[in-house]
């Protein structure tokens, strides 16, 4: 499943060595991304809206209990997925920079 995709998910939410997941009723688990408010759903079964990002990462925009599908919000749809990107980017350019770091200084070298 490509990075970015909408997912709908039904499962428990809980606290796994201090980050929420979503343990999914037939079987894995998502780690999600949740605004405070949704808190109040820890240790319940939940239906969850978000966009995918990372490797098993879920930002989560809707929540609502049991098998309930929350409502699609396009605006919140819109946010959330610039941020997931955001965050990858983010990653990204935090891992590549010590290797530019290195280049520029071996191309220093060289000239």
């Amino acid at each position: 499943m490509p990075q970015g995709v909408e997912v709908i998910e039904t499962g428990r939410l809980m606290i796994d060595d201090a980050r929420t997941v979503l343990v999914r009723d037939d079987g894995g688990c998502w780690g999600v991304l949740l605004d405070c408010k949704a808190r109040e759903f820890i240790g319940r079964r939940v239906t969850v809206r978000g966009t995918r990002f990372g490797f098993a990462s879920l930002h989560v925009t809707e929540i609502a209990h049991g098998n309930e599908v929350p409502p699609e919000r396009q605006d919140r749809l819109t946010l959330s997925l610039l941020l997931a990107m955001g965050l990858q980017l983010v990653i990204i350019v935090t891992l590549l920079w010590p290797i530019v770091g290195a280049v520029r200084q071996l191309a220093g070298l060289l000239i």
